[in-house]
């Protein structure tokens, strides 16, 4: 479509809901870097390929990250938990690096079906190289606004792509691991669902071969880990300081799901209808803390009204 007529076709919807004409990406140089020139889901703009992989990816979410498969992999982790904070012996001890240990484990079998022991190396590896990317990314880069700087190796752009090169690394791994030992009757993983979807459109000759490229697929399950990891351990992380701040809600909370669990079974998906204060309570954690204060970059699609004023595409 040229940029006349897609100019036309976003002008028509000047005076509604704009979900496409505001879902673009701006081309920044770190953005790029991190997901090997826009093949991602997160800091690509929206085209055919980008509605594609962000179906691919709520139905594999859907399929492994939601009820009993869920369930078990956060029950087993939790156990693990609860035994890592025992051996302590009523002793301080930082629940940042205990719940980072839990995150990391529940996206790894989600992702992967991977499994670490709380003192694996590899994942206090990813730990510490996803903490070093946050805080690389998050001092900003200055070829993202002086073009000139992205022919320079400054100090950041070196360090993010080290850090790219190394999760890269550990990434087609996995697709080399997954690829030999995939099986189409039994999908294991959210990767192996990518896999099955490339294999599909290969073997259908379909025109979505081109947007399932190894390079693809690799950068929507960075996307899904990476994300889901951050996020889920920064809320975490408000919600215990939140719950030690109001010692009362906290108690509250307890006795609620003291009364309807017990302490015989795990709580589960299907407890939540019957946990309303806890609920109420997770839901002002979410309200109350600041997890993606800025979220996603976006840019318009097309030259396009809000309110009053014309936002053109350049």
């Amino acid at each position: 479509m040229d940029g006349s007529s897609q100019s036309n076709r976003c002008g028509e919807r000047c005076n509604a809901q704009k979900p496409v004409e505001f879902a673009g990406r701006p081309d920044l140089y770190s953005s790029g870097l991190m997901t090997e020139n826009f093949q991602d889901i997160g800091c690509a703009t929206y085209s055919a390929r980008w509605k594609l992989h962000r179906k691919l990816s709520h139905s594999a979410i859907r399929t492994f990250a939601t009820g009993k498969n869920l369930e078990s992999i956060v029950h087993e982790v939790t156990e693990r938990i609860g035994k890592r904070i025992d051996e302590q012996h009523g002793k301080p001890i930082d629940p940042k690096q205990v719940v980072c240990l839990g995150i990391y484990n529940i996206l790894g079998a989600l992702c992967f079906e991977l499994k670490y022991d709380f003192d694996d190396p590899k994942l206090t590896w990813f730990i510490r190289q996803t903490r070093e990317l946050n805080e690389a990314l998050g001092l900003g880069l200055l070829a993202d606004f002086i073009p000139i700087l992205r022919f320079i190796p400054t100090q950041g752009v070196t360090k993010i792509k080290k850090i790219k090169d190394e999760f890269q690394g550990f990434i087609y791994a996995e697709l080399k691991r997954h690829r030999e030992s995939f099986d189409s009757d039994n999908i294991r993983d959210i990767f192996d669902s990518l896999l099955l979807a490339q294999k599909e459109a290969i073997d259908e000759g379909s025109d979505l071969v081109d947007s399932l490229t190894d390079t693809h697929l690799t950068e929507t399950i960075n996307d899904l880990f990476g994300a889901g990891t951050d996020t889920t351990i920064t809320t975490l992380h408000w919600t215990l300081a939140i719950m030690a701040e109001y010692p009362d809600i906290q108690k509250k909370a307890a006795m609620e799901i003291d009364e309807v669990v017990g302490h015989e079974r795990p709580s589960t998906l299907g407890d939540r209808g019957r946990l309303p204060y806890t609920e109420a309570t997770m839901m002002e954690v979410l309200r109350f803390s600041s997890i993606a204060p800025l979220g996603v970059p976006h840019a318009t699609t097309c030259d396009v009204m809000l309110g009053s004023v014309t936002i053109r595409l350049t």
